[in-house]
């Protein structure tokens, strides 16, 4: 079994589609509903994928040390001031 990592930009969501930059490299489009509910714009998620040879599990979390809100401070260091 093989597990991944990658980080997920958030660059929009429209129309039930989400555009998704996968580690800075490339931008790929991806049904809106494999997304966590509460995802907008602008997040970072933090991807797990574990793949075998018969089934593929993906995780996927709301990084908050990542993302930032508006060009500002991320989730963390609004919830930390002074850090």
């Amino acid at each position: 079994m093989s597990s991944q990592h990658y980080n997920w930009t958030i660059d929009a969501i429209a129309d039930d589609v989400a555009r998704v930059e996968v580690d800075s490299d490339q931008v790929v489009s991806l049904p809106a509903w494999v997304l966590p509910s509460a995802t907008v714009e602008g997040d970072v998620l933090r991807v797990s994928h574990q793949r075998e040879a018969r089934r593929s599990v993906i995780v996927i979390d709301h990084d908050p040390d990542a993302t930032r809100v508006d060009g500002g401070p991320t989730d963390n260091e609004r919830s930390h001031p002074g850090r």
